[in-house]
């Protein structure tokens, strides 16, 4: 079985961005599987690669949320990380789907 897997690179940082549809096909459920609630799983490799991915985006978001900090003397709200810059956004967004699939 092959995977369709999206994945695009922020050329400055190597910062990959993992599409919805890059993690719902890591996770998709075959017919049978919808009978017997299994599901198929990535191969330990993949699994790695993802931590790693994981690892590297939440380190840049403490970084900036660090940043922040020093700034602002607070933790930044949602409508001022939906502003942050487009790498960090990036950042954000891989750690909540990497994490959500492991979660699942």
């Amino acid at each position: 079985k092959t995977e369709n897997v999206s994945e695009r690179f922020d050329e400055d940082s190597q910062t990959m961005d993992i599409t919805t549809a890059a993690l719902i096909s890591i996770r998709q459920t075959s017919f049978s599987g919808l009978l017997s609630n299994t599901t198929t799983t990535l191969p330990p490799e993949k699994n790695e690669k993802y931590k790693a991915v994981f690892k590297q985006s939440k380190a840049k978001v403490k970084a900036w949320e660090g940043e922040f900090y020093e700034k602002y003397q607070r933790k930044p709200s949602k409508e001022e990380i939906k502003t942050a810059p487009e790498q960090i956004k990036i950042c954000y967004k891989n750690c909540f789907k990497i994490q959500s699939y492991f979660d699942s």
